[in-house]
């Protein structure tokens, strides 16, 4: 990719819990210098999750940086989320999008346009698992890039609840979105590690 001028690079701060912090621009390693220097700031037991689906350009450099950042603050703490939705839509290049399970190249539908960003969704304790499919489902049908669901409020989940997270992922693959679960609790972190979730799923604990 072209080098693109640092000061064009907007580094926003959208939510405090989580943390979501959105870079639109082109990502730079300066530009993830200041990102680092921001997480440094932050609170180290908060989740932070960065989302890059609408920056304007990126090179190699960037890129690297970005990923050295997210090993160096820990996975579990650092999420970066958006890489290849703003990868395909400014290299052109579908194939970055992962495909439907068992679809091939040929039969492969036409993909619906993504909307840039990060939607939140927090699950009500009480909720059922269809009131949690269906609030799901409908945040995905919105089309918004990135979906986050802290389920902080559910300590253990039973089967049809967890079906309903899988069916979500699933969903969130097909249409070449991410699924971001924060604040999973270690019993369902072990439940989640037994369900084929996608490569577009991500899931965080507590630190």
């Amino acid at each position: 990719m072209s080098s693109p001028i640092e000061h064009t690079t907007s580094i926003a701060r959208q939510r405090e819990e989580p943390v979501v912090i959105t870079l639109a621009g082109p990502l730079t390693q300066q530009a993830v210098a200041r990102l680092g220097a921001l997480i440094v700031d932050g609170p180290p037991t908060k989740t932070v999750i960065v989302d890059v689906s609408d920056i304007s350009d990126f090179d190699s450099g960037g890129t690297a940086a970005l990923l050295a950042l997210q090993e160096l603050a820990g996975s579990n703490r650092v999420l970066v989320v958006g890489v290849r939705e703003a990868a395909a839509r400014l290299l052109a290049i579908e194939d970055l999008l992962p495909k439907p399970p068992g679809v091939d190249d040929e039969s492969a539908p036409a993909r619906r346009q993504l909307m840039p960003g990060l939607m939140m969704v927090t699950p009500d304790a009480t909720a059922g698992a269809d009131a949690l499919r269906q609030t799901l489902t409908t945040a995905l049908d919105r089309g918004i890039s990135i979906v986050v669901t802290d389920l902080a409020a559910l300590t253990t989940m039973a089967a049809d609840a967890l079906g309903a997270v899988e069916a979500a992922a699933r969903m969130a693959e097909e249409h070449g979105q991410e699924l971001v679960l924060i604040n999973v609790s270690a019993s369902v972190a072990t439940q989640l590690a037994a369900l084929d979730l996608g490569s577009t799923t991500h899931v965080a604990g507590p630190r």
